[in-house]
């Protein structure tokens, strides 16, 4: 997959976004993904051992906590607490060397975090950006592309961002979807028609509106190859919903903050970890952690030496899966995202719900979005976004739908509304639950 043009050859120059490193590594990357399971898992233990080696040897966070060891068993999950109180220990001597830079997230899981990157592990993120992007449709890194964005921040960062110049050298545009109405829409379509890009990315929140707002007023889908829903989950079912729209191959990128790309899915369908660069792992309802199953995703920077994180727990529940897959890439996979760990229902008798279980019966019904709050043990609160006013008959659907899923164990209160309470980087928040989390399971040192 070559990179092609005066673009590029101008990017290039640019080390703090990659540049020519980035392009080294996507040639790796390119070739890596094609090793066949049993080579490819033989490869990033290698790059386990090599980076629990370096750890042992110069960051101060590992050195006290677990002397001399590099057998992964030992070490314990690593929180966001961890991060924010042992940001000092948990730098190398390379991030110096290296002139790494802070990042800060927006602290839209309850905790803003701050971690180091340098072009090194840059590289290695945009070349797997750059890879994943284009799967599931014939286009290349140098595609243009355009975000649909739901936040002030994020917009005015991203213009600051993409000056002129760093507009024509990534070939990226963003446009305000905040506030959709029907003719902010039309007007959203005509500007995307105008640009013509390959590619369309947003949060599903706001490209699953722009799709319903169309669908419902006759209005015509842009000509583009691919449609990317980005950071917030998307079901199976909003997928198909865009896929009806737009008329081009949905496939999702998933990522964090702390480690940039992660995983994106291929051409059929299915999760791939970018595992050059990163070693998943769950905890498990019974505490153990391993590296099959569902439970809350820890996961180990292969190539981040400035600051290295081992056993992250990143906070979302996942199903790893070792099935192979018919794309033929040797990389590793999993089935599904639950979101994230906070985003569940508590009972009052001390179980959980996972929110998916009350959203998913709502996708059958004519609205634009909807969130569920959870602020008293033995109440829910479901507010909703629609066209017009909600039907009594299908609140009374949502009432019984709803004693169906949680057995008579919660009152629910359904409140209509024109905006919903976002992240500080625009989220759509599906599940707000404001009551103490319990407390996970603890783990063991199982790696099986």
């Amino acid at each position: 997959m070559p990179l092609r043009g005066w673009r590029w050859t101008a990017l290039g120059l640019l080390g703090k976004h990659g540049g020519n490193a980035a392009r080294r590594r996507l040639a790796e990357l390119e070739r890596s993904q094609w090793l066949d399971p049993g080579a490819m898992e033989e490869y990033c233990r290698t790059q386990v051992a090599r980076q629990l080696s370096f750890a042992a040897r110069l960051v101060p966070f590992y050195q006290r906590r677990y002397g001399e060891t590099e057998s992964l068993s030992d070490y314990r999950p690593l929180t966001r607490l961890d991060l924010q109180s042992g940001f000092q220990e948990l730098q190398s001597p390379l991030a110096q060397q290296r002139g790494a830079w802070k990042l800060s997230s927006s602290g839209s899981s309850g905790q803003v975090v701050t971690v180091l990157r340098d072009r090194q592990t840059q590289a290695w993120a945009t070349a797997c950006t750059w890879r994943g992007d284009c799967w599931g449709a014939p286009i290349l890194p140098e595609s243009r592309q355009l975000s649909l964005l739901s936040n002030v921040g994020n917009i005015v960062g991203s213009r600051r961002a993409l000056s002129p110049l760093g507009t024509w050298l990534h070939n990226r545009y963003v446009l305000d979807a905040m506030r959709l109405t029907p003719q902010r829409v039309k007007e959203l379509l005509e500007r995307i028609a105008e640009l013509r890009p390959q590619v369309l990315s947003g949060y599903p929140s706001v490209l699953l509106p722009v799709a319903r707002i169309a669908s419902s007023h006759g209005m015509l889908a842009p000509v583009l190859q691919k449609v990317i829903p980005t950071a917030e989950s998307c079901s199976p079912e909003e997928a198909a919903e865009l896929e009806q729209f737009f008329r081009v191959p949905v496939r999702q990128r998933y990522g964090s903050h702390e480690f940039s790309a992660m995983a994106h899915q291929c051409e059929a369908g299915r999760w791939h970890w970018h595992s050059e660069v990163i070693w998943p792992e769950v905890v498990r309802q019974d505490g153990s952690i391993g590296q099959s199953g569902r439970g809350s995703l820890l996961c180990t920077s292969l190539v981040n030496q400035s600051m290295p994180l081992i056993r992250y727990e990143i906070g979302d529940v996942v199903d790893l899966d070792s099935a192979a897959c018919s794309c033929g890439r040797g990389l590793g996979s999993f089935s599904s995202i639950e979101g994230r760990t906070q985003e569940h229902v508590y009972c009052p008798d001390g179980s959980w719900i996972s929110s998916h279980a009350f959203l998913a019966p709502l996708r059958s019904l004519p609205l634009l979005q909807f969130q569920l709050v959870q602020e008293m043990p033995d109440e829910l609160l479901l507010r909703v976004v629609a066209q017009g006013p909600l039907e009594p008959r299908q609140a009374e659907w949502i009432q019984e739908t709803y004693r169906q899923i949680h057995g008579g164990a919660f009152r629910l209160r359904i409140e209509q509304t024109d905006e919903l309470e976002r992240s500080p980087s625009g989220k759509l928040l599906r599940c707000i639950n404001r009551l103490k989390r319990p407390e996970l399971p603890s783990s063991s040192n199982s790696t099986t």
